[in-house]
């Protein structure tokens, strides 16, 4: 296919399923070219710019659907195009409950019924599992996936702030910022301080460039962001600003915190009942989906319930999410994690439930943790919940023990570490997905292998 020939191109396709990243792909099933790029004679069926059966992802798009496109981009093997509009539509397309939906870049999945968008990522990971050619014993260990509230769940978000004080999400495939009021994924408590944000946008522009907003069991705290070295004056200003909007503010410079005022500590639940919770700090790592969250510390327990008194790893363990859980079943828990502030706070957080003596906290980031222990290792339980990159080249490290629970939030980093696990004698018992980020197509996968 020539470039030059393709692009621009309307075409139709028929929508199999759903892509990683929140696409629809199918097939090519027609295509319209402009009057200067047609080719009349017998040779047309040749022409090296006939799109005709070949694979195309379009986004907001639905599994079934036939729709309308143009071509943006060409590969060797599929094209990407921009939604145009439905030609041959299907039930499972409902109203999206957003007014930014297809121009702010957070959502792709608002277009989609909800349980069918359950169906659509299960396959999505399925898929996913297959193209790696892992053993259908594998994937037929997938499970359907835990369901979440599909909106209002969101208890943190991250909003922009351009040099004009505009305030809000990236826009589709663009750094420009869209300017919002309200997110219908976000709790009512973060919808209640975006009414009026965009005055507060205008009160600090120029001086941060980010504003995270974090709702716990208390209220809201707000993490004010400035990338580059703001003067006293342009503290005070902020900060006064924020006091108009938040009872609850800290300010990071340069990634310090230089001021504040109200409250920067979080209080998140870690049981359905909400009397058991963990205490974290403002502006670091913390599930955005406390429901999901819980229903996820749940699943972990049930696959580590019979380590009962027995010594267990918890690496990237962060405050604490999995590693207090643990440990107050009764693991003498290992907790591994880099960040000082949060092993702090895991430290406390083990004392608050009378926990000391069960968790063990290892201020030091996995890899040197794990060539530390030369190979020699007295647990046969580790959890691991990585990054969005995964284990990756780690996974050699990690071939101890009988059994692993890895947690994963990003479906290709987790189809690799468990394919690389499988092939070094790992057996896949479980694979519970848990819809961590409706209205999206990311997912938190947990996965459970043990010694074959």
């Amino acid at each position: 296919m020539s470039e030059s020939g393709v692009m621009g191109q309307k075409i139709h396709v028929n929508i199999r399923n759903l892509a990683v990243g929140g696409a629809g792909v199918g097939e090519v099933v027609a295509q319209f070219p402009e009057a200067s790029n047609s080719r009349e004679g017998e040779g047309a069926s040749q022409d090296p710019d006939d799109l005709l059966g070949i694979t195309a992802f379009v986004p907001f798009s639905v599994m079934g659907e036939l729709v309308s496109a143009q071509v943006v981009e060409q590969k060797q093997r599929y094209v990407k195009a921009d939604f145009l509009s439905v030609e041959g539509g299907v039930p499972e397309r409902c109203e999206p409950a957003c007014r930014y939906f297809m121009t702010c870049g957070s959502c792709e999945l608002q277009h989609i019924e909800y349980a069918t968008q359950l169906k659509a990522k299960h396959s999505m990971i399925a898929g996913a599992l297959k193209s790696a050619r892992l053993p259908a014993r594998v994937i037929e260990r997938l499970e359907p996936l835990v369901p979440s509230s599909p909106y209002g769940y969101r208890r943190r978000i991250s909003l922009h702030v351009d040099s004009g004080g505009r305030i809000g999400f990236y826009r589709q495939n663009s750094r420009s910022v869209v300017s919002i009021e309200s997110c219908s994924i976000a709790t009512e408590r973060i919808n209640a301080a975006l009414v009026d944000i965009q005055e507060f946008g205008r009160k600090v522009a120029g001086t941060i460039s980010s504003l995270l907003l974090e709702d716990d069991t208390d209220g809201i705290v707000a993490v004010l962001k400035a990338p580059y070295a703001l003067n006293a004056s342009q503290q005070k200003k902020v900060l006064d600003a924020a006091k108009d909007h938040f009872k609850n503010a800290m300010l990071l410079v340069a990634g310090k915190e230089v001021g504040g005022f109200g409250r920067q500590i979080l209080e998140l639940p870690l049981n359905s009942a909400g009397t058991f919770s963990l205490r974290v700090p403002a502006g670091h790592f913390s599930q955005v989906n406390a429901g999901v969250n819980v229903k996820l510390i749940d699943g972990v327990l049930e696959a580590a319930a019979d380590v009962r008194g027995e010594p267990l790893y918890d690496l990237y363990a962060g405050a604490g999410n999995f590693a207090i859980p643990l440990a107050r079943m009764g693991a003498k828990v290992t907790a591994v994690e880099i960040d000082s502030r949060l092993v702090n706070f895991g430290r406390e957080n083990a004392a608050r439930y009378g926990l000391g003596d069960r968790v063990n906290y290892v201020e030091m980031s996995v890899e040197k943790f794990l060539a530390s222990k030369k190979g020699k290792h007295d647990v046969g339980t580790l959890v691991l919940d990585p990054p969005r990159s995964g284990i990756g080249r780690l996974v050699s490290q990690c071939n101890f023990g009988s059994r692993i629970i890895m947690v994963s939030c990003h479906v290709p980093s987790f189809v690799r570490d468990v394919k690389a696990l499988v092939e070094m004698g790992w057996d896949c018992k479980k694979i519970v997905p848990y819809d961590m980020f409706s209205q999206t197509s990311y997912v938190e996968v947990l996965s459970v292998l043990e010694r074959s």
